[in-house]
């Protein structure tokens, strides 16, 4: 009985389901989220960190587009890592009314060096931080 309400409503223009509440943008869960292989080595060996914010467009499909930088974190090398990371995730994207729609958003994103915990590999290791 639903769908035949539903199919009703939408052959009139009305949308189906009114009443579904909007949702916004996540990132869906996988190993795309690994940030370290977006860490240039050139940024670990110069100790490079900062605070970036990516501003981006989501599809509908849940791929990124358009994605610029709103906030430097003052390393044009971290600020190529935040664009290529951003642009290379996964997302699940806004809802409206049940149905998926593009967005863009404000992705903040700090990186940091990890402490090297094995002796035999001495090289630090970077990471990034959706926050």
């Amino acid at each position: 009985m639903k769908f035949l309400v539903a199919l009703a409503l939408t052959l009139a223009g009305v949308p189906a389901f009114a009443d579904t509440p909007d949702t916004p943008v996540y990132l869906r869960a996988g190993p795309n989220r690994d940030s370290e292989q977006y860490y240039k080595d050139e940024s670990l060996r110069a100790g490079e960190e900062g605070r970036c914010i990516v501003r981006s467009t989501i599809t509908v499909a849940g791929t990124s587009i358009d994605e610029s930088i709103e906030k430097s974190t003052g390393f044009a090398n971290l600020d190529w890592s935040c664009l290529k990371w951003i642009h290379y995730l996964l997302w699940v994207p806004a809802t409206h009314n049940g149905q998926p729609v593009q967005k863009t958003i404000s992705v903040p994103i700090t990186w940091r060096i990890k402490p090297q915990l094995h002796y035999w590999d001495p090289r630090p290791t970077g990471v990034g931080e959706i926050k």
